[in-house]
């Protein structure tokens, strides 16, 4: 299995959509997506960017790649960006709101 089929797999779970419900949204036939992430078919260029807008991430997270802006960063922000990836899209507003939060009273005491 590619990189892409797996990462294509998790991202769809994680934002709780169905392989049916991304393949009618993108006007794909209703094995597509299935096809993808069994690694039997790659996505052409135009179809993995239809994929990648359509889920909210990059071509390079699609791909399992991380992004050219994340290549120096620090381990322990790779490390957070694997976990909040594995979070449900509600789980990853609820983290947000947490940091927003944190900064808030940080600048309340300054």
């Amino acid at each position: 299995m590619s990189a892409f089929s797996e990462q294509l797999k998790t991202l769809r779970k994680q934002k709780g959509i169905k392989q049916k419900t991304l393949a009618d949204a993108l006007g794909f036939g209703s094995t597509a997506i299935a096809n993808y992430e069994s690694g039997r078919n790659e996505p052409s260029l135009d179809t993995l960017l239809k994929i990648a807008a359509y889920l909210e991430v990059s071509t390079d997270t699609l791909l399992g790649q991380p992004c050219a802006s994340q290549q120096n960063a620090e381990p322990a922000f790779d490390t957070f960006l694997q976990i909040y990836h594995q979070l449900t899209h509600t789980e990853q507003e609820l983290l947000l709101h947490m940091a927003q939060n944190m900064l808030a009273l940080r600048q309340k005491q300054t």
